[in-house]
């Protein structure tokens, strides 16, 4: 899975997908700077603050809400964490 082609897919999917709004992009966008960033480790271990400040998203409900979307909607898959002393899962999915 390259870096290009997931970008592609991801903004070939939305271009008709009128859930997506700029938040998810600039979401998902993030996600996959810092799968780069990891060496395209898939799942990505991530934190939120980290996610969220690249992503420029200041409240967590938000950043919560659409993480949770992008991953009901099938853009990725998303492991939350429970203890905030662990990183979060997230396997960004393949496009067709």
């Amino acid at each position: 899975m390259q870096l290009a082609d997931l970008l592609e897919g991801f903004m070939d999917s939305i271009q008709e997908d009128g859930r997506i709004g700029a938040t998810h992009i600039s979401l998902y966008v993030s996600l996959l700077y810092f799968w780069q960033q990891n060496q395209f480790e898939n799942p990505l271990r991530i934190n939120r603050r980290v996610v969220m400040k690249g992503a420029k998203i200041f409240a967590r409900h938000t950043y919560n809400q659409r993480i949770n979307e992008l991953c009901r909607y099938g853009y990725i898959l998303y492991q939350p964490s429970s203890d905030p002393r662990q990183c979060s899962l997230v396997t960004l999915n393949a496009f067709n």
